[in-house]
């Protein structure tokens, strides 16, 4: 007889760092929270400004998860072997550069720069260099032609499909950056792909209601559909009235103008006079539209993840409170239970509130971007090693 494994036994857990540093080894007990174990991590990093951060990991059907606060780790990680935990940005602020503390900038620039190498960070082509010099100029600091001979930028993997053209003009734009710190350097990175449509992209293959191929990702902005890693459609938190999902059929109920009229998507259009409401001021009446659209991913278990993936986004940028955040659950049958969501952790109003009311800024050590492993994106956004495990999608994916 197989005996049962202790409540209390410890599990030992691995914590990957953005970095990609030693991980951190941290034992947890199988009944403990996940809230524990992360605030375990954070005080390891001695990370005040947390709440942009979570723990993900890969199940062994390699469906990816956002470690929950609320409930115990051990029946989150059961069936994972080794437990493998990987520290990332879960909330991506849409003002990057409001964050309060430079190691909370310095986290974020990290897995923006993770994000560019994977291909899931998208930047128009004429900022590509840039944005390689501002690298280069955060870890080597001003040009010295002494110091930088040859062709030094080709010893760092900066960007995807990296050229000896590109490196040149990373070489030219180097030279013009003299007296940029490392905080100042990040903070116009940062600055820079916050514009772009892909930031804070994490994408999930999908299909729409005709079988084109899409990736949708859920955001600070909204929920995007992205073609060949063009965005094509947006459909912002405001007009989202309402997301629910049945087997592996995401459904978004939507209402308003949204970005991304001329699409070249096909939905599935429902349009729905559901109530008269009074305009302010004048007192004239309008009809209220309402959109449904259709997603099928590949599965149910990643159509259900990218939902509860898409509440939480919503949830934090778009509530005051982490009170008025709506429950929701999917639908069900007879032989299915609805899959149900509750909103764990705080908002983003919150989580600024609360940095305001700490005024320490941790010191910290960079680490050198020559420690941390090339990415290949061919290799679907791993390390060339294949050591790396993927706590993140990709662009480069196919359906299948």
């Amino acid at each position: 007889m197989l005996k049962r494994k202790p409540p209390n036994d410890d599990i030992p857990c691995k914590i990957r760092l953005l970095d990609e540093s030693e991980p951190m080894n941290i034992p947890i007990k199988r009944n403990a929270l996940g809230e524990e174990l992360f605030t375990r991590v954070c005080k390891e990093l001695n990370l005040l400004e947390n709440g942009y951060f979570g723990l993900r990991y890969v199940d062994s059907h390699q469906q990816r998860h956002w470690l929950d606060p609320l409930k115990a780790v051990g029946k989150q990680l059961k069936g994972v072997s080794p437990c493998i935990l990987c520290f990332r940005v879960k909330y991506y602020p849409a003002e990057p550069d409001a964050l309060q503390d430079e190691l909370t900038r310095y986290f974020l620039f990290l897995q923006c720069r993770r994000d560019l190498l994977h291909g899931r960070l998208l930047p128009p082509n004429a900022d590509m260099e840039r944005l390689g010099a501002l690298f280069i100029q955060s870890e080597l600091g001003d040009y010295d032609a002494s110091e930088h001979r040859d062709n030094y930028v080709s010893t760092f993997k900066l960007l995807p499909r990296q050229t000896e053209l590109m490196e040149r003009k990373i070489v030219e734009i180097h030279r013009t950056l003299t007296g940029k710190v490392p905080a100042d350097v990040e903070v116009e990175f940062l600055k820079m792909v916050a514009n772009y449509d892909s930031y804070g992209a994490d994408p999930y293959p999908a299909r729409d209601i005709e079988g084109n191929t899409v990736n949708l990702a859920a955001t600070h902005r909204g929920v995007g559909a992205f073609v060949l890693g063009r965005r094509k459609e947006l459909f912002d938190w405001a007009g989202v009235e309402k997301l629910t999902f049945d087997s592996r059929t995401l459904v978004i109920q939507v209402t308003g103008q949204q970005d991304g009229t001329q699409s070249l998507l096909r939905h599935k259009k429902v349009s729905v006079l559901s109530r008269c409401e009074r305009t302010r001021g004048n007192g004239a009446l309008f009809l209220k539209k309402k959109t449904v659209v259709e997603f099928k991913f590949t599965s149910r278990e990643a159509t259900r993840e990218f939902w509860l993936c898409a509440l939480e986004q919503q949830g934090f940028f778009r509530y005051p409170q982490s009170t008025e955040v709506p429950k929701a659950k999917s639908s069900h049958s007879l032989f299915r239970r609805a899959s149900k969501f509750r909103f764990s952790g705080r908002t983003e109003r919150e989580v600024v509130a609360l940095n305001v009311a700490h005024d320490k800024n941790p010191s910290f050590m960079r680490t050198s971007l020559r420690t941390m492993p090339a990415v290949n994106p061919r290799l679907g956004g791993r390390a060339a090693s294949g050591a790396v495990p993927r706590c993140s999608g990709n662009w480069w994916g196919e359906w299948g």
